[in-house]
């Protein structure tokens, strides 16, 4: 614009200069102040708005600062609201922590408080045994020389004692005059309509006499027994049936009438059998019949050196199966515990986790009786010198054992030790007249008297007199945990039969001295390779000394069975006019005057009320008759064909004769092992002609395919961990 103005300036001096018209150049000049006065307006104009947009500017940085304000004051707020929730969620953490350890404090308490009212209870029921078996005991020796004389007519003004002396002269022949005691008439009426005569004989060779020509009396009305306490007399009642079956076998037996005797009748005959055995691989014995059957015969089986990881899964007819592998996942398997037991049993036992790998716990309750639980450990400690081998391994089972030992006062360990202790003693016996000289910590002395007291043997019998590390190790476990070895004590293993390859004894046995009581037998199998490799199986049985529990526990097995109809509401009101009050009215002061309640009390008193409403509906709606559970018939396995039935046909004829010489019992070997063989080449075949089907099917019959895929799996998903399984298949993608 300046070059332009410039130019303007210079034309007009120019047309000034050379006379041109003055008029056309003031036009010229006024429309440039025009020009320049329009262009001076819009500058103006553009600078009026740079001031609106200064003050607009302006405005904005007031309202930043404004803003910036509030956001500092927001900042400050959360600050502070943070340092509140903060001082919030401190106690509130402490107000949790408080309560948990309130909630344990209570806990304790009541677990506290429930074993004092046990102790109470045990104590007070302990107490009340006693005595009565205290006087149980001083009616047997009151009566342990008088005679019952039945079938002797009754005449007024009688001398019983005359009666009885002339008795024995004119029936038995007794030539001489017995020296009687008191002799009177009691109880009600038997023979002839006339109460019986008891007699206390002061001699007891002259009862003898009497009772050696009892014999005379047969085919008469006369009957000579011994005087027992009633309740006495109601076991041997019970056992009459049993003694006559017995006597008809050609079986020679007798009733034995001492309080010992009748001590052991009054507990009940039932028993929990335990077998256990090392398997070394259990996937490749549940193929054999044989080992099955062994399972299937007993309660409970503990198995050892299963070899499994844990993505296999076991299935067993009829039992639950408890775990513990030594690898998660492995391409090779070694080692491994694991516990069958019958479905009937699942809510009696109990897994126990622990760190161990050398044992397995499981708490087994009220099987036995209603009050005592007994600890299970399943053993397996791998051979001296080898990779897996721990000199530490039965200090871990010991430690184990002393942090559960509070809980557990009956304790039974079994399994493969691979300790060899020949026939050495497992206890410590200081006479009482030395006991106050000897000082030896951590060692359980004179409880061996429990072996007596339970007519076991404190000699240990073994045929292996070698010991080793583990041996002794394991000797020293026993004499300090009050432990037995119950191997070479009992009926059933009287000679301490070897164990492993017939050359040792390494699977053992070890009963607490609190189980002793309930002990009653122990077994060595013979050795058979379709139970193991190299072990024979062990066989416990436990006495089950409560009727209820033994009941609950055991298999039911009756064809025919007493059920109550369905309850109807129209016969509502006879149900209720049928309950006993009287027996209602009992049970409430029986509740009125309890003082100190325990299980056991409880346990009756729900009973009796059980029975009570019982006998109500009974009466009320009557009984109909249902079948019973029946036994499941097994059948063989698919691949067990003609040739198999026939080698194990042949084995088993051999097998009976096996006693007979050593001849007999190599031929029983051999036919064992083709028997095996025979089974092996069967189920190899069966597998390989299978793979060949389901190859063919998976392109020419899905539905078939799958079919038999899912044939033998059971319905229940086994609960197998996704990261297992995946780790599971990179290993085989890998090989």
């Amino acid at each position: 614009m300046a070059a332009n103005t410039q130019q303007t300036d210079d034309e007009l001096s120019g047309n000034l200069l050379y006379d041109k018209d003055a008029k056309v150049i003031l036009m010229e000049i006024l429309k440039s102040l025009r020009v320049l006065t329009d262009r001076i307006e819009k500058i103006e104009k553009e600078v009026q708005k740079i001031d609106g947009i200064k003050e607009g500017l302006s405005n904005l940085s007031t309202r930043v600062q404004t803003n910036e304000e509030t956001i500092v004051e927001i900042q400050d707020r959360n600050s502070k609201v943070e340092e509140s929730v903060e001082k919030m969620g401190q106690i509130v953490h402490t107000i949790v922590d408080k309560y948990s350890a309130n909630a344990e404090e209570i806990s304790q308490i009541k677990d506290r408080m429930e074993t004092i009212g046990e102790d109470n209870g045990t104590s007070s029921n302990i107490a009340i045994k006693e005595l009565k078996a205290d006087m149980l005991d001083l009616k047997c020796r009151s009566m342990s020389d008088n005679l019952v004389f039945s079938g002797l007519a009754f005449q007024r003004e009688e001398s019983c004692q005359l009666k009885i002396q002339n008795f024995l002269l004119n029936e038995l022949d007794i030539p001489y005059k017995v020296n009687l005691g008191s002799v009177h008439r009691f109880g009600k009426p038997g023979l002839n309509g006339a109460r019986p005569i008891v007699a206390k004989f002061i001699h007891r060779d002259e009862l003898e006499d009497v009772l050696k020509n009892t014999f005379k009396l047969k085919g008469k009305q006369f009957g000579i027994s011994e005087q027992f306490p009633i309740e006495i007399e109601r076991k041997r009642k019970e056992l009459y049936p049993v003694m006559k079956k017995a006597k008809k076998e050609g079986k020679k037996v007798k009733l034995d009438g001492s309080r010992e005797s009748s001590k052991n009748q009054n507990d009940q005959l039932n028993y929990l059998n335990l077998t256990c055995i090392n398997c070394c691989g259990i996937k490749s014995k549940l193929k054999y019949p044989e080992f099955t059957e062994l399972l299937y015969k007993t309660d409970i089986a503990g198995i050892v050196e299963t070899k499994l990881d844990d993505i296999d899964d076991i299935q067993l007819q009829g039992y639950e199966l408890i775990y513990k592998n030594r690898n998660k996942i492995g391409k090779r398997r070694s080692g491994g515990l694991a516990v069958a037991y019958k479905n009937h049993l699942k809510d009696n036992i109990e897994y126990i986790k622990t760190e161990s790998k050398f044992v397995l716990w499981c708490k087994i309750s009220k099987v036995i009786n209603r009050l005592d639980d007994i600890l299970l450990g399943i053993i397996y400690i791998p051979p001296e010198y080898t990779s897996y081998s721990s000199i530490d391994a039965i200090n871990e089972i010991e430690m184990e054992l002393f942090e559960l030992s509070h809980k557990f006062s009956k304790c039974l360990l079994v399994g493969d030790f691979n300790a060899r202790t020949g026939s050495e003693d497992d206890f410590i016996f200081v006479p009482d007249s030395e006991s106050h000289v000897v000082d030896i910590e951590n060692i359980q002395i004179n409880a061996v008297c429990n072996l007596d007291q339970y007519d076991f043997s404190r000699k240990r019998n073994s045929r292996d007199k070698n010991k080793n590390r583990f041996g002794n190790q394991l000797l020293e476990f026993c004499k300090g945990n009050n432990f037995f070895i119950m191997n070479g004590r009992t009926l059933g293993d009287i000679d301490g039969k070897f164990t492993c390859r017939n050359s040792s004894v390494v699977d053992y046995c070890l009963c607490s001295a609190e189980l002793i009581q309930n002990f009653t037998d122990f077994k060595v199998h013979d050795f058979s390779s379709l139970y193991s490799d190299v072990h024979s199986p062990i066989e416990i049985s436990l006495k089950q000394t409560d009727q209820e529990v033994s009941t609950k526990c055991s298999d039911d097995t009756r064809t025919n069975e007493q059920k109550i109809n369905n309850w109807t509401n129209e016969k509502s009101y006879k149900f209720l006019e049928c309950l006993n009050l009287t027996e209602i009215e009992n049970i409430n002061s029986e509740i009125d005057g309890t003082t100190v309640v325990t299980q056991e009390t409880v346990d009756m008193i729900i009973s009796k009320i059980g029975k009570v409403l019982i006998n109500s509906a009974g009466n009320t709606f009557g009984f109909k008759v249902s079948a019973g559970k029946k036994s499941e018939h097994r059948k063989n396995k698919p691949w067990f064909d003609h040739d198999c039935k026939a080698a194990r046909s042949e084995f088993r004829k051999m097998k009976r004769n096996k006693n007979k010489s050593p001849f007999h019992r190599a031929l029983v070997s051999d036919a064992e092992k083709r028997y095996k063989n025979t089974m092996n080449k069967a189920h190899k075949k069966y597998r390989s002609d299978f793979r060949k089907k389901m190859d063919d099917l998976k392109q020419k019959d899905a539905k078939e395919f799958w079919r038999l895929l899912n044939e033998n799996k059971s319905t229940a998903q086994p609960k197998i961990d996704f990261d297992k399984l995946n780790v599971k298949a990179r290993t085989i993608i890998e090989e």
